[in-house]
């Protein structure tokens, strides 16, 4: 998360100041560095995130549609009146026939 700061009439004590710096050069230089090690980390993170994926689709069981469960056993019958009886193109030209009155095959 990041955000905005602002600061107005705020004082460094000389001891706080870092030594022998003038202007945000090298403060600045330190966050150039630090992105490197931040690309490493996003790196490793990604990394993580496929290894577990694929371990996953390794292990899951991938052909989970079972008559076990009713919605999965309705979802195929539901499918196959999508596509009975001739492709369901050719099922909606024919529907769409009955509604328009007008056929789009030539």
């Amino acid at each position: 998360m990041t955000s905005g700061l602002s600061f107005s009439d705020c004082e460094v004590p000389a001891e706080n100041a870092l030594p022998g710096v003038v202007g945000l050069r090298v403060p600045l230089s330190c966050l150039t560095q630090a992105r490197y090690g931040i690309g490493w980390g996003v790196i490793g993170a990604a990394t993580a995130c496929y290894d577990t994926a694929l371990q996953y689709a390794k292990s899951r069981k991938q052909f989970a549609i079972v008559e076990d469960y009713s919605v999965m056993r309705h979802m195929n019958n539901l499918e196959s009146v999508y596509t009975y009886e001739g492709a369901h193109d050719i099922q909606r030209l024919i529907i769409g026939e009955r509604i328009t009155g007008v056929s789009a095959c030539v």
